[in-house]
């Protein structure tokens, strides 16, 4: 009698028990908030104005059909560098540094760790210039400052004289080179070229510096004179991750 007893209370706290597990399980779930945050912009300072310092400047050769190359070219490298080039051997230098220029240095914080990165070129208008890949192969091949900057082949950086003359000739940055190996892409498709450049382990902190090389016009017809004063342009830098 006393053992059949104890077996009903066993079987009655069994039940109990599965009662309530069964009931927890059946209980409404907890929500809890997911985010995502869409960060598009890219913060760029420039804390070194690019500038090709002071130059002499005459007139450039011309002919019927011109080269694209033919202009003489003064090249600055990534560390401030200067190079002066001739567009024809045995010539008098017509682009000759008096006071050498500084690159430019750039620095964009909060880079994702351990990214790639890719600084495309454009003019102001927003488009991919032609980045020459060499300076050899820089050009400004152009008879207006306004045709150099819309271009639909061969798209450059004009740079214009302060006064804004359009019987001024102008200059054409071209051949924009970095110390960040592969951060610069070359020709239109910039963006897709190139391996980009690799932060390194805990970076998030990019910084890089800019050079190019300072290219004289070469006009169709007769070459328009260099006056003396300022020449401005500006070149819009974008970062992206190949």
């Amino acid at each position: 009698m006393k053992s059949s007893t104890w077996k009903r209370i066993f079987r009655s706290s069994a039940i109990l028990v599965l009662s309530g597990v069964a009931s927890i399980a059946a209980a409404a779930p907890q929500l809890f908030p997911v985010t995502a945050t869409v960060q598009n912009a890219v913060t760029l300072t420039n804390s070194t104005p690019m500038s090709f310092g002071t130059v002499f400047a005459t007139r450039t050769a011309s002919n019927a059909a011109p080269a694209a190359t033919m202009a003489n070219k003064l090249a600055m490298s990534a560390t401030g560098t200067m190079t002066e080039t001739l567009a024809t051997v045995g010539t008098p230098p017509q682009v000759k540094s008096l006071v050498a220029g500084t690159a430019g240095v750039f620095t964009s914080p909060g880079m994702p760790a351990n990214s790639t990165v890719k600084v495309t070129i454009t003019n102001v208008t927003g488009d991919v210039i032609t980045n020459a890949a060499t300076t050899a192969a820089a050009s400004c091949l152009f008879d207006t400052s306004a045709a150099a900057i819309t271009a639909t082949t061969g798209l450059k950086i004009a740079m214009t004289h302060s006064a804004g003359d359009p019987n001024t000739g102008f200059f054409c940055a071209d051949a924009f080179v970095s110390d960040r190996t592969g951060i610069l892409g070359t020709g239109v498709l910039q963006a897709t070229g190139g391996a980009g450049y690799a932060l390194g382990f805990g970076i998030t902190t990019l910084t890089f510096n800019l050079g190019a090389a300072l290219v004289q016009q070469v006009h169709s017809t007769a070459p328009a004179t260099y006056e003396a004063g300022v020449y401005t342009g500006q070149v819009g830098l974008e970062v992206s991750f190949p």
